[in-house]
């Protein structure tokens, strides 16, 4: 995906994401076609995609899978314990060279059905 194509993605963006910190599993391959696997947390949220920091390097276009503990009772109904779906990386942000970045993530799997106060509301 070119630079010019991730305008095109930040721009279409159809749902407003929320600043909230979960906690979020990401699995998949990383730029060098490695598995990874972390834990992390989610910088924002929205029913279609996240934004989270992770230490692997991901490539723009690598398909996820995504796992996030919900707490008792937050679920969409009362035995939802987690949310899970896959996804595919539309940025990367290096936040500091070397170390973590920012990735964006667009849900290809199910949707977030939750809604979100955000945390700096609160």
């Amino acid at each position: 995906m070119s630079s010019g194509d991730n305008s095109s993605v930040l721009n279409m963006r159809i749902e407003r994401r929320v600043e909230v910190h979960l906690p979020v599993e990401i699995r998949g391959k990383d730029h060098a076609g490695r598995p990874f696997s972390e834990t992390s947390r989610t910088e924002n949220l929205s029913r279609r995609g996240a934004a989270l920091i992770v230490s692997a390097e991901i490539a723009e276009g690598a398909d996820v899978e995504i796992r996030i503990p919900l707490p008792q009772g937050q679920g969409t109904s009362e035995t939802e314990t987690e949310f899970s779906t896959s996804g595919r990386v539309v940025h990367v942000y290096n936040t500091m060279p070397g170390s973590s970045r920012m990735i964006g993530i667009q849900f290809t799997g199910r949707s977030f059905q939750r809604i979100f106060v955000p945390e700096s509301g609160r």
